[in-house]
């Protein structure tokens, strides 16, 4: 099993489609997780030649495989390890908000209760006999975490900050200090980087060519100041050619040597796992209209989008454009002077990306007697 993890727009979809592209034969299971109510990364897979015979996608949304949806991960995975299918390969790209080290404990876990290892570890006969791990049916291989350096240039002192701030307060000082109140989005992106065996530096291409070598230095630099052991690789743009045995049957995860970390042992006996849409008060809007956006307005309304991590006065900010604080955008966008086709929206941060998509024009642009099943499905659905 290959996990992907990185934050919003990080590039995840992307590599797993990389991934799928290049299965070195294998015949590969995915799961895709989406925090929102619709899966567009599942969808976006689904549309390309990526996903043939060879190739099985279990979706999960509304939740995270690191926390409300564990059962449904566990669950799943038993099921693909024990499908007539075969499968050689499973690869898991989690949500954007999720911290890749409760997802590797799911495969300590009992397949039939949920418990951990541990928590057997005294048990004696037929009781202790009963526990079933999931690491019994599938091996966790590789633990990857892709960086969005376009972005994360811009949060870099606050994830220095937080690196030192860590070495000198203990665990419970840090929850006195945070008063229970939402965690700052650098502790989620140092979790995603402590916990990896390979760290890809994504979006390099987007950094300005004169300071590239120099921002990318950098990032290798405090990528393994958090995570010594970790590899590092600056894949191409878009992991067009990546060489995805970089990350794929790399043999690198370790669970001995995971279970025996401090932030394992934390997390193990922790109360509960707090769900990082609450701890880092993040969520998440779906926005439907059967009627086009009107271009200038929408043109407008994008000056200063996904600015507030960036920005030096978070209140100006927010006055300039409400949708300043947006991390991620995904979405189909209907342009009231462009029927003839939908216009694929990817924003990440301050990056903005729009892209023709020829092959599904909007049913509304359709007459009503032409339409088939499917308009009539999702006309349905949305209306």
């Amino acid at each position: 099993v290959t996990l992907l993890s990185g934050f919003l727009g990080a590039g995840k979809t992307t590599l797993l489609k990389s991934i799928l592209r290049n299965r070195q034969g294998m015949k590969v299971a995915v799961i895709v997780n989406d925090m929102g109510a619709v899966n567009i990364d599942a969808e976006e897979i689904k549309g390309t030649k990526v996903v043939q015979e060879k190739v099985e996608m279990i979706e999960f949304q509304n939740g995270c495989i690191c926390c409300t949806l564990r059962g449904d991960l566990l669950k799943s995975v038993k099921e693909l390890a024990e499908s007539d299918a075969g499968f050689d390969y499973l690869v898991i790209e989690s949500t954007g908000v999720a911290e890749p080290l409760p997802v590797a404990q799911t495969f300590v876990m009992d397949v039939n209760g949920g418990g951990h290892a541990h928590e057997h570890g005294h048990e004696h006969g037929s009781e202790r006999a009963a526990f079933d791990p999931l690491n019994r049916y599938a091996r966790m291989d590789t633990m990857v975490t892709v960086l969005d350096s376009f972005n994360f240039r811009d949060v870099l002192g606050k994830v220095e900050a937080e690196l030192d701030r860590r070495q000198f307060i203990r665990e419970e000082e840090e929850s006195e200090e945070q008063g229970g109140g939402r965690a700052p989005l650098a502790n989620l992106l140092v979790d995603q980087i402590e916990f990896a065996n390979v760290i890809l530096l994504n979006k390099t291409d987007l950094l300005p060519e004169g300071e590239r070598l120099e921002v990318i230095t950098q990032l290798g630099a405090l990528v393994t100041r958090l995570n010594p052991g970790a590899k590092v690789v600056v894949p191409p743009p878009f992991f067009e050619g990546f060489d995805v045995r970089e990350v794929v049957n790399t043999a690198m995860f370790d669970m001995e040597q995971a279970e025996r970390s401090a932030g394992w042992l934390r997390e193990l006996y922790s109360p509960a796992h707090a769900p990082e849409t609450e701890a880092y008060g993040i969520s998440s809007v779906v926005f439907r209209s059967g009627r086009p956006f009107h271009p200038p307005r929408l043109h407008k309304l994008l000056d200063g989008w996904g600015e507030l991590l960036a920005a030096e006065d978070a209140a100006a900010a927010k006055a300039k454009n409400p949708f300043a604080g947006v991390v991620r955008a995904k979405g189909h966008l209907w342009l009231a002077n462009h029927d003839g086709c939908g216009v694929n929206m990817h924003a990440a941060g301050r990056q903005l990306e729009f892209h023709l998509n020829y092959a599904s024009p909007w049913i509304a642009t359709i007459p009503r007697e032409r339409w088939g099943a499917p308009e009539e499905e999702t006309a349905a659905a949305m209306w």
